[in-house]
């Protein structure tokens, strides 16, 4: 069990964070401080700035950084080689708390148009002052995505909670709660096209699917956070037969609409590694890890 967590968390945590150091030494240090410190202490870490302009400042928000652009959680070969080369790619982030994972789409493909949707207002406006800063394409709605529309209560322990949720019982008991408009992606996004599709809804990722049945129509790739090993054979039957899923991590799945290879496996590759632990940049070649193809261009 202890081999298996260091092979799930401190090998790909120091792979890496080597590859980030090759290309941004002093933020990767100053990084890396903070995380041991986080991990000892428990503690919210001094701010601290990216490479390309995102400002960390709780350890919440810490977490999800080092998870998505250090363990690359949420990578896989498909999507992440598919995004650099797409023309203004549509990608949405469901549950997009602080706006990490917002952040990392406009780094790997900065004319990608992104809507970012998350219920805390505090969260709103965080994206909304990445956005006017950086100057993505990207838009906010102050909301919960849900089955149906209306107003449920949002369960949650301080502002910016990652675990805050609609479900009243999920992971960590929540101290309070507050009332939060909940809309169908269905009713959000009409017609578009859409690149990548990313839940992450803290236990209510299912209704969340529920919600956008036509417009998944329309989607190339879906990641799925499914805490509930019992929720996977829902999911499946949501998206349907011509959906392929593979599994990148204990909770979280990359599902694949029919019109995509996916090779004769679905077993999960590591994040944009091939088994020499090279990345792939944007022609599909093979490079040295930590060159801006691996971690996106600054600015």
């Amino acid at each position: 069990m202890r081999l298996k967590y260091l092979w799930l968390h401190w090998y790909p945590s120091l792979r890496g964070w080597v590859a980030f150091a090759r290309a941004y030494p002093r933020s990767a240090c100053s990084l890396l401080v903070r995380r041991v410190h986080f991990t000892v202490t428990r503690k919210d870490p001094k701010p601290w700035t990216d490479p390309f302009g995102f400002e960390i400042t709780r350890a919440l928000s810490l977490v999800s950084y080092w998870s998505i652009f250090i363990e690359r959680d949420l990578d896989h070969p498909l999507w992440r080689h598919a995004l650099p080369m797409a023309d203004r790619p549509f990608v949405i982030d469901v549950g997009a708390n602080v706006g990490i994972f917002t952040h990392y789409i406009h780094t790997l493909n900065p004319g990608a148009r992104i809507l970012a949707i998350e219920p805390q207002e505090t969260m709103v406006d965080r994206i909304k002052e990445y956005a006017i800063r950086n100057q993505p394409d990207i838009e906010c709605v102050a909301a919960a995505c849900s089955s149906q529309e209306g107003t449920r209560e949002l369960h949650l322990n301080q502002d910016g909670d990652t675990t805050a949720s609609l479900e009243p019982v999920y992971i960590v008991p929540h101290g309070r709660s507050r009332p939060v408009s909940c809309r169908r992606l269905d009713q959000i996004v009409t017609d578009q096209d859409v690149f990548l599709l990313k839940i992450d809804a803290e236990g209510h990722d299912i209704e969340v699917l529920k919600g956008a049945k036509l417009m998944l129509k329309r989607t190339r790739y879906v990641l799925l956070e499914l805490h509930d090993p019992s929720d996977l054979p829902i999911a499946k039957e949501i998206l349907g037969e011509d959906w392929r899923h593979v599994r990148l991590g204990p909770i979280d799945f990359l599902f694949i609409s029919g019109s995509e290879e996916v090779g004769e496996t679905n077993e999960a590759v590591h994040p944009a590694r091939s088994s020499t632990g090279e990345a792939p940049d944007r022609a599909g070649h093979r490079s040295s890890p930590g060159l801006s193809s691996s971690f996106g261009h600054p600015g």
